[in-house]
């Protein structure tokens, strides 16, 4: 959601909600290249309504985002320029430590582990 020069991402239940703050003035988000993602925050809500999120920024030619944590593979919502997931999760980890399978427009795909992902674009 978006107000003004701040954008901001939300999930979670009614009464549990999880609110990041994803730009604002003088805050210039680190941008991916065209074929890639960047990963950063993620983290999860506790049972017993837990859940495991992840976001990030998408680069122009990305066309989707597939994670694969928690044995599961989900598929991540693209709007904007940025990326966003979340999945029910019955553990308590709070750091995403799977992967993530990127398909460009052009019907390429690579997968990258989260932890080579966290904060830098992948390549």
């Amino acid at each position: 959601m978006g107000k003004g020069d701040d954008v901001a991402w939300c999930v979670g239940t009614d009464n549990i909600p999880t609110y990041i703050l994803l730009e604002s003035a003088g805050y210039e988000p680190t941008l991916p290249q065209a074929d890639s993602i960047t990963f950063g925050p993620g983290g999860a809500r506790l049972p017993p309504h837990g859940y495991g999120f992840a976001l990030g920024r998408v680069g122009a030619n990305v066309e989707s985002v597939v994670m694969h944590e928690d044995g599961l593979d989900v598929t991540a919502t693209i709007s904007n320029g940025y990326w966003s997931a979340w999945w029910p999760s019955d553990t308590d980890a709070t750091v995403v430590d799977g992967s993530f399978t990127i398909e460009t427009k052009s019907g390429d795909t690579n997968t990258s582990r989260a932890e080579d992902l966290r904060g830098y674009p992948s390549n």
